[in-house]
């Protein structure tokens, strides 16, 4: 990992948790190393957080990170498909997918007061939303980085899956 890897990391988790401050329990998709999740816990250790990863060994990483510097995570090795964590306000993502995989993984988690804020580069928004929008209805909000990084996080929100059924 460069040192401009680490930046643009960090600058991700310091744009997502301006938007985190009236929420309580956040659920972050396919964890990882938790660069996003672990720096957002540090930054906002009032909260509850939720790391989801498929990876046992990244699990395992996890759970010493956690330990070692006394974190309010929680992990869960699952698929997130089969994640039933009640509670959460937000659910956060960096590396997932586009927006419509994120949405339909999330699906069962969805529920009327809970958003998700995704880490994106700026040219792939319009068509991930457009795709999105063709199952899903939402509202969204994007901002955009202040740093010439092209990264963005976009802000989903009044999230409803669109009846397949025609009449």
């Amino acid at each position: 990992m460069t040192e401009e890897d680490i930046y643009l990391h960090i600058s991700d988790a310091l744009n997502i948790a301006k938007q985190l401050h009236h929420t309580n329990a956040i659920l972050e998709v396919g964890s990882g190393n938790g660069i996003l999740g672990i720096s957002l816990a540090i930054i906002l250790n009032d909260k509850k957080y939720f790391l989801i990863e498929r990876n046992k060994k990244k699990c395992a990483f996890l759970q010493e990170m956690k330990c070692a510097l006394s974190l309010p995570i929680h992990i869960h090795n699952t698929d997130v498909k089969l994640a039933l964590i009640e509670g959460i306000d937000c659910i956060i993502s960096k590396a997932v997918g586009d927006l419509l995989t994120t949405l339909n993984l999330c699906e069962h988690l969805v529920k009327p007061d809970l958003f998700i804020l995704l880490c994106k580069n700026i040219d792939q928004i319009e068509k991930e939303i457009r795709e999105a929008k063709k199952v899903w209805s939402f509202l969204q909000d994007v901002e955009v980085s202040d740093d010439s990084s092209k990264r963005c996080i976009l802000k989903v929100y009044n999230i409803c899956k669109i009846n397949s059924a025609r009449p």
